[in-house]
């Protein structure tokens, strides 16, 4: 699959899921912002070059259920030396929260982090 076929099937599964809205941050040119109905932050990066990121506030995810999935932990205490994707961060999206990039690879995996995100 290619990454450009992958990001429109995960942004699929994000816009077809009743329970994820647009958020009221709203989106930039390289970061589709969401929320889920529980409060929950997604971003969906629009112009990755190597791989599809995904990605989530650290605490709204279980990495013992989906931790198999390539991954970075960003800690909000660090971002100002390892910032994850500066597009992320607004008021209503993300604030100073810790956040999680899932390196996706196929959809199924965004699934299951949405999932994740839902319980």
């Amino acid at each position: 699959m290619s990454k450009s076929a992958l990001r429109e099937a995960v942004r699929s599964l994000i816009v077809a899921d009743p329970d994820i809205q647009p958020s009221a941050a709203g989106h930039t040119g390289y970061i589709e912002r969401y929320r889920t109905h529980c409060g929950a932050n997604i971003g969906l990066e629009t112009n990755g070059k190597r791989h599809q990121n995904l990605y989530v506030e650290g605490a709204r995810v279980d990495l013992t259920i989906v931790g198999d999935i390539p991954h970075q932990r960003y800690l909000a205490t660090d971002f100002d030396r390892a910032k994850p994707n500066s597009n992320l961060f607004h008021a209503e999206a993300f604030g100073q929260a810790d956040v999680i990039r899932f390196k996706l690879s196929e959809p199924q995996q965004a699934q299951r982090v949405l999932a994740e995100l839902k319980r």
